[in-house]
């Protein structure tokens, strides 16, 4: 982190670098696990704490009421002005370790790391009930016998 100073203790330092690497490795995660599926107030809570962290307060104009989606995301960037990067890391790192998707802040991933020492540092278990927690319906029609089926 570039902002802190050289006459910074060590121990700030190295709290501030596992908080880097944790926002980072749980970047990463959601990046390689796309089909992790979070409601839209969670998506828009990591994206705005995603940008605080990264470019800090919202620099951007505000979009047209009728651009939904801009707005919305404008918004939840917005929600998270005057916070300081360390905190919206630490925000981000919360919110995707409380959705319990198999990463926890314990488990800090390189990005030199590839999918698999990322399930075997995090278990592959954790990974698959995950997703085995959110199931897709699909409705379908049902047929009727071909005996019954009118010609």
């Amino acid at each position: 982190m570039s902002n802190i100073s050289d006459n910074s203790d060590s121990s700030d330092n190295s709290s501030d670098n596992i908080l880097f690497k944790q926002f980072t490795s749980a970047y990463i995660f959601l990046n390689k696990h796309p089909n992790i599926n979070f409601s839209n107030d969670i998506k828009l809570k990591l994206y705005g704490t995603y940008k605080s962290a990264t470019i800090g307060s919202c620099n951007v104009p505000k979009p047209s009421l009728l651009d939904f989606k801009a707005r919305a995301k404008w918004d939840a960037w917005k929600e998270f002005d005057g916070i300081s990067k360390e905190k919206a890391m630490d925000l981000y790192v919360d919110i995707v370790e409380i959705a319990n998707i198999g990463w926890n802040k314990n488990h800090v991933i390189d990005d030199s790391e590839d999918d698999e020492s990322i399930e075997e540092n995090i278990g592959e278990e954790n990974v698959q009930s995950a997703s085995q927690d959110r199931w897709t319906y699909v409705s379908t029609l049902s047929y009727e016998d071909d005996d019954n089926v009118a010609r």
